[in-house]
């Protein structure tokens, strides 16, 4: 299933696009807060209270937590130093977070090729596309809360 976005919920609303009273973005405000995040942390002049501002504000938006910056840099995502190698400096843990941050909010919209080669990360392109680790069926906790998130169910294929 593809993912669909700017697109009515209520069915009594979708008229199709021409009829559509949902205007297609041309820039939205998250990528505004992300590019101000990601140039004052490339720059060296990223603080806790810009986060706060950015990054914090569209994670607060959808319940997820709060991204801290000095425990960001002190212990950088290790799967995400890899992918990003040529990510370096003081600011390296909270840099990888507003790339990881940038490509969970903009999906879909058209902006990974463009943050890819402007990170000189095109390498990434060249590996195959990978799914979701799903350790086992049955109700999972994907959010750490404790609490099952989603349920993987066996569906039997019957050929006819």
């Amino acid at each position: 299933m593809l993912q669909v976005k700017f697109y009515p919920r209520d069915p009594a609303l979708r008229g199709g696009w021409e009829l559509n009273y949902t205007d297609l973005p041309i820039m939205r405000y998250a990528e505004v807060l992300l590019i101000n995040a990601e140039a004052k942390a490339e720059l060296g002049k990223l603080t806790q209270t810009d986060i706060d501002a950015t990054v914090n504000k569209i994670r607060a938006r959808v319940g997820m937590p709060a991204l801290n910056l000095a425990a960001a840099n002190a212990t950088p995502d290790a799967y995400l130093a890899n992918q990003y190698s040529l990510v370096t400096g003081a600011n390296k843990g909270v840099l990888l977070e507003i790339r990881r941050e940038r490509r969970v909010e903009l999906a879909c919209e058209g902006f990974r090729f463009d943050d890819l080669y402007r990170w000189k990360s095109g390498n990434i392109l060249a590996k195959a596309p990978g799914g979701m680790y799903i350790p086992k069926l049955g109700l999972i906790d994907v959010s750490g809360d404790g609490v099952g998130d989603i349920i993987i169910l066996k569906k039997e294929i019957t050929v006819r």
